[in-house]
């Protein structure tokens, strides 16, 4: 079976699923995982199909917007920015995320499904 795992965001969020896609290569499936261009080497070092997308959790929480708000250290205002941040990337992944999906017969992701049904025209 060909799998994708879509699982952008840093590398806590990525790691739990390079082992999950390590087991199910290990099943006999074929993975491909979905997730940000930094973790092309670790990803294919796990023998994983890579599938970049530009959204970096990383490059997120370190710009300027966001560091001004952390430093406030307003836990509402801090949320309510990586929201606004995360808004930017959103339509790109699910763009990217669904063109590596084409074709696969299984599709497993961490983040909301909300903006690809709202992609496709769907309603959740």
């Amino acid at each position: 079976m060909r799998i994708a795992i879509i699982a952008p965001g840093s590398r806590g969020d990525v790691q739990p699923y390079i082992a999950l896609g390590k087991g199910l290569k290990k099943a006999g499936n074929a993975v491909r995982l979905v997730t940000n261009r930094n973790y092309e080497m670790l990803v294919n070092s796990y023998g994983l199909e890579f599938w970049p997308v530009e959204v970096n959790m990383q490059d997120i929480i370190q710009n300027e917007r966001m560091r001004a708000v952390l430093e406030k250290g307003n836990l509402l205002a801090s949320m309510s920015q990586m929201g606004k941040e995360l808004k930017r990337g959103a339509l790109h992944l699910a763009d990217r995320g669904l063109a590596a999906c084409r074709g696969l017969a299984m599709v497993l992701a961490w983040i909301s499904t909300d903006v690809y049904f709202a992609k496709l025209g769907l309603r959740s």
